[in-house]
């Protein structure tokens, strides 16, 4: 290659996508945006919101993941990628948009830190692709309120269990 090809080369802006920067949540995650965020083993990460987050939520075993609640209702922030959780503590998300679905799969049983007892809720949310919710073995289990454009599969999970949905584009109600 002649020095002028190696000299435009050079020149060129990386085609190369950039990495995704992952935060590693336990305690407080702050509003803003983020890249990826992950919840270690064990970790608890509490939010308020409003955050986004582009590449994905991952909760890991035993981890608590809580963004927002019932009593303060608002946009607490969108999460693209997709919700992921396998044999979590806790997944707790209220008045959020969630973009690439969500997978939560087992549990951590139906007591532990940081609350005592283990619940997963998913409320007043709007849910663009799938939800799969398989094996959960916590205390409680809620998805209330959301609207989800995609398919929702609720299986072999705990016996106390409320469900509230609408997989149209528009909201209800139901016990």
């Amino acid at each position: 290659m002649g020095t002028g090809a190696a000299a435009l080369l050079l020149a060129m802006p990386s085609l190369a996508p950039a990495a995704v920067k992952t935060t590693a949540c336990d305690g407080t995650l702050a509003p803003g945006t983020y890249g990826r965020v992950v919840v270690p083993a064990g970790a608890s990460c509490f939010s308020v919101g409003p955050v986004r987050i582009r590449t994905g939520l991952f909760v890991r075993s035993g981890a608590t993941f809580v963004l927002g609640d019932e009593e303060h209702p608002g946009n607490n922030g969108t999460i693209g990628g997709g919700v992921h959780a396998t044999n979590a503590a806790s997944v707790q998300i209220h008045f959020a948009t969630i973009n690439g679905g969500m997978s939560i799969h087992g549990g951590s049983g139906p007591f532990g830190p940081p609350f005592d007892v283990t619940w997963n809720t998913i409320e007043d949310s709007h849910i663009n692709g799938a939800v799969t919710i398989a094996g959960y073995n916590g205390f409680w289990m809620g998805f209330i309120r959301n609207v989800v454009h995609g398919s929702v599969n609720l299986n072999d999970t705990c016996s106390k269990i409320r469900t509230a949905t609408n997989t149209s584009p528009t909201r209800s109600t139901a016990a």
